[in-house]
């Protein structure tokens, strides 16, 4: 987790530097020291008494994290070719409306056959985006599952019985609440 923490520091430092838009910079400065860091988050974790399992699963969550966010970035890219494919398709269709006022047959099939080419490409391009949009998701619960076995990783460090901090027992642990008394009967409802 300190790891994570540090590289957000790094990643937000840069976007103020840059101006650039967070998941560019992260990439950015995952990518100018990718691997060191993550060797130094080993070495750190090591260090720490970290089990050679818990450290590669954390980075296998750190590498799903950032699939995940390249998809999603993809998947945008996807949208908005998508919008702009439909909105050209919009103009095609306009601009054959246009030309069925005052053009000649010729004209007039040019134009239609260009619209419904624009209208092909639209859906062609809305079809990528909703396969991105499908792999973004997915990888997105990929690096959501990762993130959850860490955190159950780290639940399993935290000794015996699964005591939290401060010697409470786990959230699951705690007994049922007793249960209520029964109601009294309700008096009858004049009429």
């Amino acid at each position: 987790m300190t790891r994570n923490k540090a590289q957000k520091a790094v990643t937000r430092q840069r976007m103020a530097e840059t101006g650039e838009p967070y998941t560019v910079a992260r990439r950015a400065t995952l990518s100018s020291d990718d691997p060191s860091s993550e060797e130094q988050y080993a070495r750190e974790a090591r260090e720490a008494g970290v089990s050679e399992a818990e450290i590669a699963a954390q980075l296998a969550a750190f590498r799903l994290r950032d699939a995940a966010e390249q998809a999603r970035e993809l998947a945008d890219a996807a949208e908005e070719a998508a919008d702009v494919a439909e909105r050209r398709a919009e103009l095609a269709r306009d601009s054959a409306g246009l030309a069925a006022d005052g053009a000649d047959r010729q004209e007039l099939a040019r134009a239609l056959e260009h619209a419904e080419a624009a209208e092909r490409a639209a859906e062609r391009e809305r079809a990528r985006a909703d396969a991105a949009e499908d792999a973004a998701d997915a990888a997105e619960e990929r690096a959501e599952l990762a993130e959850l076995a860490e955190e159950e990783a780290d639940l399993g460090r935290r000794g015996p019985a699964g005591r939290r901090p401060g010697g409470l027992p786990p959230i699951g642990a705690l007994p049922p609440l007793p249960p209520q008394p029964p109601q009294p009967p309700r008096p009858p409802r004049p009429w």
